[in-house]
Formats: structure tokens, C-alpha cells, sequence
């Protein structure tokens, strides 16, 4: 009977270490992932574009906004120092514009002494009863008419010239304006300044794109600041919320073992070569300075479930 209970004991016993194991790893998920910097930023040189200068060196460290390169842009620089100067001579050569403007107020002049005259010979004579006029009271009263006719119209024309020319100015120094804000544009495109502060990992100091496509020229990004992203199927990934806590040991280092914080459990889905979903959790790591850890790096990642 005492060994009955015995044996009772050490099965009941076993059952609960056996199932408390299963529970404990229930609560843990394992992946493995790749470092990552949070902040990556590549740049490409396209086909025939040359580099006039570097201003950092490979694994050198730059700041927001700092400049890394300057792209050669002597036509883009001769051609900006053109339209500067068209524009300041356009706005010092208007003697077009003032000729036009001293017709239109010689025409305006002649109308107002044309029908001053007008006005005073229609005083000194009965106008209101025209058949009272002589012949040559007559005569003179019709050539003061056309005469104010013929400068009204001349004025007009020279009114007309006058807002033709304003227009052609205008047209002119809008077309001027226009291509010096798009050469300005290139100008700065030229220079190429850093987004973020971080680290160059990447350098190549080719000066020109001789070939058909975009060549990589660096890699800037940003070590302070590394994350690594694990892919889990459907029944794990159900299992994670943003906020828990990780583990991650980078693989084929002794002792090298890190916490992280799981920051976005957002991506698309890839299927695996079974078929089944991978869904992406993306975590950051909270100290990586006290160990040499690069974008690049393989990791194991203990996922502490709820």
C-alpha cells in the first residue's frame, strides 16, 4: 500500500514538472533574426553623373545635415550665373519699355491739345446751329474733329504698343525667374548633405558612373540606434504584443547577450518554403554600446510571452 502511494507520488510529481515545462516554453518563442540599423540611408549615383568632391572618409561619423559629397555641376553653375546675369540687365535695359512709354504719353499730350483746340473753336463760334457756320468756319471746325480723331486713335495704338512691350517684359523676366529657381533646385540637389547623424559603413570612391545603371556610393547609418526583426508563423506571432520584453544573443559570440523591447508587430506577410505565413516582428535593442554589434549580424531571439 505505502508503495502504491509511492508510486502515485512520483507519477503526480512528474506530470506537474512535465506540464509546468511545457507551459514555461509556451511562454518563450524563439527566432532567429539579422541586426539592422533603425536608420539606413544609401546613396546612388546615376549614369554620367561625376563627383566633384568627398568631404567624409569610410567609418566616419557625421552629423544631421553636415555635408558628404558634391556632385560636379560646372553647366549647372554656368548656366544659373547666365540667367543672373540676363535678369539684372533686363531690369537695367528697359529703354524699350521707355520708349514705348514716352509715345504713349507724347499720343496722350496731342489728344489734350487736340481737344483744347477743339474746345476753344467751339466757344469762339455758335456751334449750336452749325448751318450758321461760313465756309470756312466750317472747314476749320472738320479739321479739328479729325485732327482730335487722329490722335485719339494714335493714342490708343501707342496705349496698345505700350501694354504689348509690359507684356513681353514681364513674359521675359517670368521665363528668367522660373529658370533660375529650377537651377537653384539642381544646384542644391548637388550637394548632398546627411538626414540623420550616424556612421559612413559603406564608401565607394569611384568619381563617375561610367555604366547603365545607378551605382551605390555610400551607406550611412545610424549604430546608436539597431533593431533586429524576427519572421514567426500565425500560432506565435498571435502570441506577441508591442512592449514585451526580449532576450537576443548574437550567434557565434561567447556571452553575448542583450535585452531588446519588441517596437512593431506591422510588415507584410511572406510565405515559407512549406507554404505557411511569416508574419515580421520588428524589435529594438536597448544597449549596444558595450559591445562591438553591426547591422548584418545574425542573432537568437527569446520572445518572454504573457
Amino acid at each position: 500500500m505505502r508503495r502504491e502511494v509511492s508510486i502515485w507520488s512520483i507519477l503526480t510529481v512528474t506530470l506537474f514538472l512535465l506540464f509546468s515545462e511545457v507551459e514555461c516554453e509556451q511562454r518563450e518563442t524563439h527566432a532567429r533574426g539579422v541586426i539592422r540599423s533603425a536608420e539606413s540611408f544609401t546613396f546612388f549615383l546615376n549614369p554620367g553623373e561625376t563627383i566633384q568632391h568627398f568631404h567624409v572618409a569610410r567609418d566616419g561619423k557625421v552629423r544631421s545635415g553636415s555635408l558628404i559629397l558634391e556632385l560636379n555641376g560646372d553647366q549647372v553653375q554656368q548656366r544659373l550665373f547666365q540667367v543672373e546675369k540676363e535678369i539684372l540687365e533686363l531690369g537695367n535695359s528697359d529703354s524699350a519699355q521707355q520708349r514705348e512709354n514716352i509715345r504713349y504719353l507724347n499720343a496722350c499730350t496731342q489728344y489734350s491739345q487736340d481737344q483744347m483746340n477743339l474746345m476753344v473753336f467751339e466757344q469762339s463760334v455758335n456751334i449750336k446751329n452749325p448751318q450758321a457756320l461760313n465756309e470756312l468756319e466750317q472747314l476749320r471746325w472738320d479739321i479739328l474733329k479729325n485732327r482730335l480723331r487722329a490722335s485719339e486713335l494714335s493714342m490708343k495704338l501707342e496705349r496698345k504698343g505700350l501694354e504689348d512691350c509690359l507684356d513681353r517684359y514681364k513674359l521675359a523676366f517670368n521665363s528668367l525667374q522660373s529658370q533660375r529657381k529650377h537651377l537653384r533646385n539642381l544646384a542644391s540637389v548637388l550637394r548632398v548633405s546627411a538626414p540623420f547623424s550616424g556612421t559612413i559603413q559603406f564608401l565607394n570612391q569611384s568619381h563617375q558612373n561610367r555604366g547603365k545603371t545607378p551605382l551605390a556610393i555610400f551607406v550611412l547609418q545610424n549604430l546608436e540606434e539597431l533593431e533586429v526583426e524576427v519572421r514567426l508563423i500565425q500560432s506565435q506571432f498571435v502570441k506577441i504584443r508591442e512592449g514585451i520584453r526580449a532576450q537576443v544573443a548574437l550567434d557565434f559570440i561567447d556571452d553575448a547577450k542583450m535585452t531588446g523591447v519588441v517596437t512593431r508587430l506591422q510588415g507584410v506577410p511572406e510565405k515559407d518554403d512549406n507554404g505557411f505565413l511569416l508574419f515580421p516582428v520588428t524589435l529594438r535593442l536597448d544597449d549596444t554600446k558595450s559591445m562591438r554589434v553591426f547591422p548584418g549580424m545574425t542573432a537568437l531571439v527569446t520572445l518572454f510571452c504573457d
